[in-house]
C-alpha cells in the first residue's frame, strides 16, 4: 500500500496502480481497495483532461487524439465524445463533429447540451433546417438555454 502512494506521489500511475492492485490482493479489506478505485477513476479521466489542455492551448489535433485515445478503452463516454466533437468542429470538420454529437446524444439522450452542439455543427454545414430541429430539441429538454436564443436568431 505504501509502495502505491511513494509511486502515485512520483506521478508513476500505472505502477502505483499495480502496487495497489497487489495491497489489495494481499489484504482485501484495507486502504488499497479505495486507493485502487481512486486511482483508476484518476486514470480513466487522465485522457480527457490532456484532450482540454490541449484545446485550450490550440492543438486541436492534440485534443482529438486525447479523446480517441480514451474512447477506444471507454467507448460509450459521452462527454468525451462531446468533447471529441468540439475539437473536430473548432478544426473545421462539422461533418465529424456532427457523428460525435449523434452517438453522445444516443447515448445520453436527456442531455440539453448534446442537441444543442449539433445545432451549431449543422448550421456549420448548412444544414440550417435540421439545425432548428437540433436546437428545438435541446430547447424541450431544458427550456432555459443557448437552444431558445439560437431558434430565435
Amino acid at each position: 500500500l505504501q509502495l502505491g502512494h511513494a509511486l502515485k506521489l512520483q506521478g508513476r500511475l500505472d505502477e502505483a496502480l499495480d502496487a495497489y492492485a497487489r495491497a489489495d490482493a494481499l489484504a482485501p479489506v484495507n486502504h488499497a481497495a479505495l486507493e485502487l478505485a481512486a486511482l483508476r477513476e484518476a486514470a480513466r479521466m487522465r485522457l480527457p483532461a490532456l484532450a482540454r489542455a490541449a484545446r485550450e492551448r490550440g492543438d486541436l489535433a492534440g485534443a482529438a487524439a486525447h479523446c480517441r485515445a480514451h474512447l477506444d478503452a471507454h467507448p460509450e463516454d459521452a462527454p468525451v465524445l462531446v468533447q471529441l466533437g468540439h475539437a473536430l468542429k473548432d478544426g473545421g470538420d462539422a461533418a465529424g463533429a456532427e457523428g460525435c454529437y449523434r452517438r453522445a446524444m444516443a447515448l445520453a439522450p436527456d442531455d440539453a447540451d448534446i442537441p444543442l452542439q449539433l445545432g451549431h455543427a449543422l448550421k456549420l454545414q448548412g444544414r440550417l433546417d435540421e439545425a432548428l430541429e437540433a436546437y428545438a430539441r435541446s430547447d424541450a429538454l431544458a427550456p432555459v438555454n443557448h437552444a431558445a436564443l439560437e431558434l430565435a436568431a
